[in-house]
């Protein structure tokens, strides 16, 4: 987060323009799912840090829908909540000479929804609670979702929990990310 970029085509359209006084050469490649960039020249002119800084959280709504196939106390978590982020990213970059140009915003991410299917007149209070402002505090490591399928058990113990075709559990960086973070290139 605040580290990631935009490919929004035709809206937003990279533009790159090369500032030094020698070529630069931008190598390409992919392998599977991974792209890389490499920007080659004489030498390397700036040093450029990038840092971020989770300001904020917000809890993930819940949505629950009957579906009539579902019986008992059979549960289809549709789509897992991540809890929403405000976070500050800072990029600083230092030329040869000393001189700094720092560039400074705010991103935000919005929470992602929990879909929950559950059988009809299902007892919507033997879900797991949602999480709170406090439970989503930045400044609290140990701020945890609500359960899942594949997380602690559930409020209500007779509760069988079962991720629909798609749902994936959130990732630990999604889940308590890193405070603040910092690369130098």
């Amino acid at each position: 987060m605040g580290l990631d970029s935009t490919v929004v085509y035709p809206i937003v359209d990279l533009k790159l323009r090369n500032p030094h006084p020698f070529p630069v050469v931008i190598h390409a490649k992919t392998d599977g799912l991974k792209l890389t960039i490499q920007l080659l020249g004489a030498g390397r002119p700036t040093k450029v840090t990038f840092a971020r800084e989770v300001l904020d959280t917000k809890p993930w709504p819940r949505k629950v829908e009957e579906d009539p196939k579902l019986t008992g106390n059979l549960v289809r978590v549709k789509q897992h909540g991540i809890k929403g982020f405000r976070v500050k990213r800072t990029r600083t970059v230092t030329f040869e000479d000393g001189r700094k140009k720092v560039e400074s915003n705010i991103d935000t991410y919005p929470p992602t929804t929990e879909i929950y299917a559950v059988p009809p007149g299902f007892d919507e209070s033997k879900l797991p609670p949602l999480p709170t402002d406090e439970d989503t505090d930045a400044s609290s490591s140990s701020s945890k979702p609500a359960v899942a399928a594949t997380d602690a058990a559930p409020v209500a113990t007779d509760v069988t929990y079962v991720d629909a075709p798609g749902a994936h559990a959130p990732t630990t960086a999604q889940k308590a990310p890193e405070k603040s973070l910092t690369l130098t290139r």
